[in-house]
């Protein structure tokens, strides 16, 4: 797209340094930032919303603690049993109206789950 700079649409909520080197880039870095953007925007929309009382947290020590409604033993051998590297991150995801903790990591290109369990116990 061409044009002046008063007819520039008006940019995004960015960080002004962010704003400020994109300013300073060629048109074919732009368009590789670009494509780039919505790679990682698909991949976090690929990662879902966790619930804020779903997701496992970590203690001050960086131990994770279990969710709301699990007891701890519980959770660390349920996660035990997961499948998943190290690096993943664990996530809520809703099924025909059942909620369930997944881990999520990347590998290369592309987006991999391992299911752990349902967000409540008994379900």
């Amino acid at each position: 797209m061409t044009g002046s700079p008063d007819r520039t649409p008006p940019e995004p909520d960015l960080p002004t340094d962010l704003r400020e080197w994109m300013r300073e880039q060629d048109a074919e870095t732009l368009r590789a930032l670009a494509a780039d953007a919505e790679r990682m925007a698909d991949q976090a929309d690929d990662r879902g919303t966790p619930e804020p009382d779903g997701t496992a947290r970590t203690d001050d020590d960086g131990a994770e603690v279990a969710p709301e409604g699990w007891d701890d033993a519980e959770w660390r051998a349920t996660v035990a049993d997961a499948d998943a590297p190290p690096r993943a991150t664990v996530t809520v995801k809703e099924i025909n109206d059942n909620r369930y903790y997944y881990y999520q990591w990347r590998e290369g290109d592309r987006v991999k789950s391992a299911y752990i369990a349902p967000v409540a116990p008994s379900e």
